[in-house]
């Protein structure tokens, strides 16, 4: 009893970690709306084909389903998920994807620009939903609570591999498992469905028994799970396949450096590990070749707008691989649009480098050629992955993500006193995106009741029935043809109607500044940044920024005359509105346009 508790309060430390995990996945998953997540329609109707019809979805049929290029993914995680589905007290049966989509989000832009940001429009805390649309936001809530589990999986698996490395050293293990757990984009795929969740739970407990093999080269019992692990991993995702040669370079290390080598030894431990691996999944790749000629299923994935013929120029892949360094650690949105600002990178540098200055007083062992093999073979499945696709997300090294937190580590030992300032900035880092990064970019705004509205306001209020426009700021406060405006409008909802605490006014609008002969010199559609609000509390009032682009057409000092109008989303046309003293007209201010700068 005495050595059980032992045991336990050695692991304590891991255990903690999972339930601060699983807290923070909880934390983010609110402002990450419905199929907001990485490619989470596409998984969702993956998830639901596999449910509802207990097949697999064929990838020429079902090409042109909500499935898209999913269709050829990996299975493991759609059938786990899809069994998970029949666990719950959700109805699944007549769910079919069919999501709302922003069509004003601002596609590309500055990063450090938080407007527009959400790709579809499924929260029923904020939009005017159909009952079929509140449906499927209901699926996908109880599809996530599956994926904190494969999350915790994961760190767990890193934890393991890194007391391989490092037997009863559990504070550095914990250290490694931190390296995971607070990855803000690693928080993020752990609170939305995607099969990159698999991949990674599995892919860390492939380094584990790879590890563990090369300790134990003539153990059966290791080769199978070596084998079988990287089978499940490839079974995933394609990415999890690259770990193949890192096993097998794992057991010829363990091997060689064994006291007594046999080669028949060798021979039949390869055996058991390969069976393994095609046992447990290489038959998909197998049957995708015999079937469709393309043992990746890439090309499904080739026919997308976004495909890729052949490998990029030098510069472009330079580009693609800047990106996915910056979407491996902090990218929460899709396509690299919503990172934190800049100071908040100095949680990641300052530990990364910090702990590299360990180096040159590491002393190596065979264990690093293995974890640098898992490393380099998801980097090329990444880098062959750009000839299919121009974007290459940093999510695809999750296979192996835990071969550089490892040798960060090693590194990291080596400055034993710094081990908790680096913990406590990667902590800090995965909490302060919420209020930095997601809440800017999904949540709501402020409200302001009726009796405390926003003070300072340039421009003449309208009165739109269906909503009050209040007033504006912009910065600076002139146009100007080579610098982008940022402006804000502030609106109020409709008074209170009995019984009704929100309002549906789905909130689309347009400004525009016009030079004389109303030619339209600069304009700006949008919809909602922050949160989206087309559920307004009665009442109460918002602001919301926006970005005004420059214009060329834009001259130094000429008058221009604001409009606002806000559109009724049935009819597409402008609503009504009216001045304080009545008169119909969109006018709300002249801004003078500055000249440009020097």
């Amino acid at each position: 009893m005495k050595a059980r508790v032992m045991r336990m309060r050695r692991h304590a430390g891991i255990a903690v970690l999972c339930v601060l995990f699983v807290l923070l996945t909880q934390v983010y998953q609110p402002y990450l709306l419905a199929y907001e997540g990485p490619d989470e329609p596409s998984h969702v109707a993956y998830v639901l084909w596999v449910r509802n019809t207990s097949s697999l979805p064929d990838p020429v049929a079902q090409f042109e389903s909500p499935i898209r290029q999913q269709v050829t993914q990996n299975p493991l995680y759609y059938v786990l998920a899809a069994v998970f589905s029949t666990l719950t007290p959700f109805d699944y049966s007549t769910v079919q994807v069919a999501e709302a989509h922003n069509p004003w989000r601002t596609h590309q832009g500055a990063l450090e620009l938080y407007e527009n940001r959400n790709q579809f429009l499924m929260n029923p805390a904020q939009h005017a939903l159909t009952p079929d649309q509140v449906r499927q936001t209901e699926a996908v809530r109880w599809l996530r609570l599956l994926s904190p589990v494969f999350g915790v999986a994961a760190v767990i698996g890193l934890y393991a591999a890194a007391l391989v490395l490092w037997p009863a050293r559990y504070g550095w293990a914990v250290l490694a498992a931190m390296g995971l757990a607070f990855n803000p984009v690693f928080i993020q795929t752990s609170a939305v469905v995607t099969n990159d969740l698999a991949v990674a739970a599995f892919g860390m407990w492939a380094l584990w028994a790879m590890l563990s093999l090369r300790r134990h080269p003539s153990s059966l019992v290791s080769a199978v799970l070596a084998g079988g692990l990287v089978g499940l991993a490839a079974l995933s995702k394609t990415t999890g396949a690259m770990l193949v040669p890192a096993a097998i370079l794992a057991l010829g290390v363990g091997w060689f450096a064994a006291p007594r080598r046999s080669w028949g030894v060798l021979v039949r431990q390869m055996g058991v590990l390969g069976v393994a691996m095609v046992v447990f999944g290489g038959w998909w790749y197998g049957w995708l070749w015999l079937t469709y000629g393309d043992p990746t299923g890439s090309f499904t994935h080739s026919q997308m707008p976004w495909a890729t013929q052949g490998m990029m120029h030098p510069e472009a892949m330079l580009n693609i691989a800047q990106r996915a360094l910056v979407s491996m650690w902090a990218d929460m949105g899709w396509g690299g649009s919503i990172i934190p600002p800049a100071w908040w990178w100095l949680s990641f540098w300052v530990p990364l480098v910090g702990g590299l200055l360990g180096l040159r007083r590491v002393r190596w062992s065979a264990d690093v050629l293995i974890l640098l093999a898992a490393l380099l073979g998801v980097v090329l499945g990444m880098v062959m992955w750009a000839r299919v696709s121009s974007f290459v997300p940093g999510r695809l090294i999750f296979a192996a993500v835990g071969a550089p937190i490892l040798l960060w580590v090693w590194c990291a030992m080596q400055l034993p006193r710094l081990r908790w300032a680096w913990a406590a900035m990667l902590g800090l880092g995965a909490v302060l995106v919420v209020p930095l990064t997601l809440a800017p970019a999904f949540g709501t705004p402020r409200l302001y009741p009726p009796d405390a509205l926003p003070t300072g306001l340039q421009g003449q209020p309208l009165d739109m029935g269906i909503a009050r426009f209040l007033g504006y700021r912009m910065a600076p406060d002139a146009l100007r043809p080579d610098e982008a405006a940022f402006i804000t409008l502030c609106w109020q909802a409709p008074p209170p109607v009995e019984g009704q605490t929100h309002q549906p006014v789905p909130y689309a609008f347009t400004v525009q500044f016009l030079r004389q002969n109303d030619f339209i010199a600069s304009q700006r559609d949008s919809y909602p940044g922050l949160g989206n609000y087309t559920l307004w509390q009665s009442g109460m009032a918002f602001c919301d920024e926006v970005q005004l682009r420059p214009s060329n057409t834009i001259e130094g000092g000429q008058p221009y005359r604001m409009m606002v109008r806000l559109y009724d989303p049935v009819t597409q046309q402008s609503v009504p509105a009216y001045a304080p003293d009545g008169t119909r007209t969109d006018f709300v201010d002249v801004v003078v346009a500055a000249p440009p700068n020097p």
